[in-house]
């Protein structure tokens, strides 16, 4: 039986999607409302594919979502904040920060197992381990800061970090190492600002602290990023 290319890449992409789906880094929500005929369909759970099968597609212009940096779709990307009666003290400069931050973590984790899955090479690997664990302790301390502010942190990557991690899915084996290592560069740089600017504009004393102490875990992830040769 023969397949259209248009169809094996509609089928690609369901799959792709539907994986997203269940690992929960594309929120059920947000795939109903940008996909509803797919959603309406009912089907994608009983494809019986995993993510793997995503990881191979060839893309020439995929790399260029990389270099030198991180390009994504116009439009406002910026989280909103979901809250559950947080105290009145959390002002809305404090529940983007967490929100970021958050979406940051998971995005990191993410890109991370991926890495596990496609890369051979031993620093990447390694660098991969080490970012899913530090960022894994990264979120749990945050989910305590927000369990004590009744704020409810997000629990997907949003939009702008499903668009990165689809693309880096989509990279070629032999152009995957360069493109990770760029991206992790890039995140870790805007997260360093990030911590930086609540340091400087952030009132939450606790914040406070969690930006203090990240910033220079940060930092240090960053310069073994750059330390990494991307070109295997």
């Amino acid at each position: 039986m023969r397949y259209s290319a248009i169809g094996v890449s509609l089928l690609v992409g369901i799959v792709c999607l539907s994986s997203l789906v269940k690992r929960k880094v594309l929120g059920m929500s947000t795939f109903r409302n940008r996909f509803p005929k797919l959603a309406a369909l009912g089907f994608l759970a009983a494809l019986g594919f995993s993510s793997a099968s995503c990881s191979n597609i060839p893309d020439k212009s995929i790399l260029a979502q990389y270099t030198p940096g991180i390009n994504s779709p116009s439009g406002n990307t910026t989280p909103s904040p979901e809250t559950t009666n947080p105290l009145p003290s959390l002002i809305r400069l404090d529940q983007e920060f967490m929100t970021k931050v958050a979406q940051s973590d998971m995005t990191v984790i993410e890109t991370s197992k991926l890495a596990l899955q496609k890369s051979k090479i031993p620093a990447v690997r390694d660098f991969a381990r080490q970012m899913i664990q530090e960022h894994t302790d990264s979120s749990k301390q945050l989910m305590q800061i927000a369990k004590v502010k009744s704020f409810k942190l997000p629990e997907n990557i949003g939009s702008e970090n499903q668009y990165l991690l689809i693309n880096l899915m989509q990279v070629p084996s032999e152009n995957f190492n360069q493109a990770y290592m760029n991206m992790q560069v890039q995140a870790h740089r805007n997260t360093y600002k990030k911590l930086q600017k609540y340091l400087q504009q952030g009132q939450d004393p606790n914040l406070k602290a969690f930006a203090s102490k990240m910033s220079p875990v940060v930092a240090e992830n960053l310069k073994e990023a750059q330390k990494i040769p991307v070109d295997f």
